[in-house]
């Protein structure tokens, strides 16, 4: 379910940000914004710290994941 989902991410950013991770608190803040949008948040917030995150970073691109 979705709530749970929200904790589990929201414990994981809260680890990155802990450990200093950049490029893992971005991938956690793009999830945590498909969750939201998901459930009718706003995922903007979200992922602009993850473009800034990953721009700081110099990623240029992130690995495409298919189902």
């Amino acid at each position: 379910d979705y709530d749970h989902a929200m904790e589990l991410v929201d414990h994981n950013l809260s680890m990155a940000n802990e450990f200093g991770s950049d490029y893992e608190v971005a991938l956690t803040l793009i999830l945590r914004g498909h969750i939201l949008a998901a459930t009718g948040g706003d995922r903007k917030p979200d992922h602009a710290r993850a473009r800034a995150l990953l721009s700081d970073l110099g990623v240029v691109s992130l690995p495409s994941i298919t189902r």
